[in-house]
């Protein structure tokens, strides 16, 4: 049973809502209509819930259904929904309208735009298939580009149907995107070009809903990148990803001078940035994935050649088929867990030179972690703190870092990597108006949450791990998709090369085969 304290009056800067009933409207059956009374700016406008009641069933001083009505549970519920449907709809417009409320006028336009026939509020569907009526119209489009239209149309079905997704205004958003392209690309039935018009439609229709009903903002799809067919893209380089160790602290002081580096001082919020790009890169998670990921996910499994090997197990339910995913810690990502644990637990702040953590061994590394991470889950840690340093709880626990949106990693991504140095010019090749052109970008611009995954992939695959082991680490159920990471940079076109394709000379056998057949001749001769 629904809490009736819910129920009562709500107030909020701007605006009121109250539930109440239309005495003035009673039917023949002695029945009236059950309302929601929206308050905006000393202005008023009763809004119907389509569900009707007796005036004595109503309870007057907590405004809602007495215990004795009838259809209670059901105005209860249509009452929540119809509230809340109603509070999105005035923040909405308060933040895209620079933060002012609409007048009743133009909320009864929006909630009556949102009502079919019988007054149903119209699904998503709905509201794109009449979109694409008037665009094709308007814009005087064939009936082949109508058709691409609605195909987009039939594939977002299938996409939230598949994924057991309920469609809300709300949905759209960045991880939405990853998700959709994600799905269609493991799929294996569609290209990246054609993946690419999906999106670039779907901004359209996007666009024109905010235009015409205020139901999204702008920020929710104006991130949503049109791919191209094969995309060129860039990944970390293994001297990159030692910088950024270098950085987080987990480089020793002898081993600094392996690479140039900018000195800089970093915040703590700047070095929580690049723990999470670096695990990233070390994981190959997708940031919804990553975002999900807590401790509870780490097991400790016994192996014949190791005592005891770590890994992150996980579900990643991407397509209709529920995948397992395993991701091996590897000394790098166990130096990481271990430095993540050190900023709370001052038995694991091994930072200083006699003890720095990258001077032990690996299986001395795993049982630190293992040790202290089967404390920590069965509450019994203790902080032994000599030092007098002041170290914070662990208040984020079970997750892995504190949350940071993806959106609000990436903008702060390329800030940090562009103070450290990773900012050199990159070219990548895009096809524009038809043609391929070279572009030039600074690499800490084009670098997101995704790099660290297609760098795990490109390094993965260079360091010789087989296909099907690294679509069990990465979640891929298709080859194919596994195949567009194959990251391969010139240093390795010049390496492979260099070392297969040798000097075109001829070879010992066949110069000692010719030399006898000299010989011979002039043995004859004489």
């Amino acid at each position: 049973m629904l809490s009736p304290c819910i129920f009562t009056q709500i107030k909020i800067m701007g605006y009121s809502l109250k539930n109440n009933i239309r005495e003035d409207k009673i039917k023949s059956n002695g029945e009236c209509p059950v309302v929601i009374r929206v308050t905006i700016d000393r202005k008023s406008y009763r809004h119907p819930i389509g569900e009707n009641i007796k005036p004595k069933d109503w309870n007057t001083k907590e405004d809602i259904p007495r215990k004795s009505c009838s259809n209670r549970d059901v105005i209860i519920s249509k009452l929540e929904t119809e509230k809340t449907k109603i509070r999105d709809i005035l923040n909405q417009f308060y933040f895209n309208n620079n933060k002012k409320y609409p007048s009743v006028q133009e909320l009864k336009n929006i909630l009556n735009s949102q009502k079919g026939i019988y007054g149903i509020t119209k699904p998503i569907s709905v509201y794109y298939d009449n979109f694409v009526d008037e665009y094709v119209k308007k814009k005087n489009l064939s009936h082949g580009t109508k058709r691409v239209y609605l195909n987009t149309g039939y594939r977002l079905k299938e996409f939230f149907t598949t994924n057991k997704i309920t469609p809300t205004w709300e949905v759209f958003n960045e991880d939405f995107y990853n998700d959709f392209v994600d799905f269609y690309l493991d799929e294996g039935r569609n290209t990246e070009g054609t993946i690419g018009k999906y999106i670039k439609n779907l901004k359209t229709f996007l666009k024109d809903i905010y235009k015409k009903y205020k139901l999204v903002r702008p920020e929710q799809y104006e991130t949503f990148k049109v791919i191209k067919d094969k995309p060129d893209f860039i990944v970390f380089t293994k001297i990159e990803l030692l910088m950024i160790k270098y950085y987080v602290g987990l480089v020793d002081v002898k081993q600094k001078d392996w690479f140039d580096k900018t000195e800089v001082q970093l915040n703590n919020r700047e070095l929580l940035i690049l723990r999470i790009m670096l695990f990233l890169s070390l994981t190959g998670m997708s940031y919804v994935d990553f975002d999900k990921l807590t401790y509870q996910d780490l097991e400790n499994n016994e192996d014949l050649e190791n005592d005891t090997t770590l890994s992150f197990i996980y579900i990643r339910q991407k397509t209709n088929m529920i995948n397992k995913v395993v991701v091996t810690l590897t000394e790098d990502l166990v130096e990481l867990l271990i430095k993540e644990f050190s900023f709370y637990i001052p038995q694991l702040d091994l930072s200083s030179k006699h003890h720095h953590i990258s001077l032990r061994t690996l299986e001395q590394k795993v049982k630190i972690l293992w040790g202290y991470l089967d404390q920590l889950k069965s509450n019994n840690l203790k902080k032994v703190n000599i030092s007098g340093k002041k170290y914070p709880d662990m208040v984020h626990y079970p997750r892995i870092f504190p949350k940071v949106p993806n959106q609000t990693f990436n903008e702060e991504i390329k800030l940090v990597l562009d103070k450290i140095g990773i900012n050199q010019t990159e070219y990548l090749i895009e096809k524009r108006n038809r043609k391929s052109n070279k572009v030039g970008y600074k690499k800490c611009d084009i670098i997101s949450s995704v790099t660290g995954r297609r760098t795990f992939i490109t390094h993965s695959l260079q360091d010789g791990i087989s296909m099907e082991v690294l679509m069990k680490s990465t979640g891929h159920t298709d080859i194919r998709s596994l195949l567009r990471y194959n990251k391969v940079n010139v240093e390795d076109v010049n390496k492979q090369f260099l070392s297969k394709k040798k000097r075109i000379s001829p070879t010992e056998v066949w110069v000692e085969r010719k030399t006898k057949e000299i010989n011979k001749k002039v043995k004859s001769k004489k």
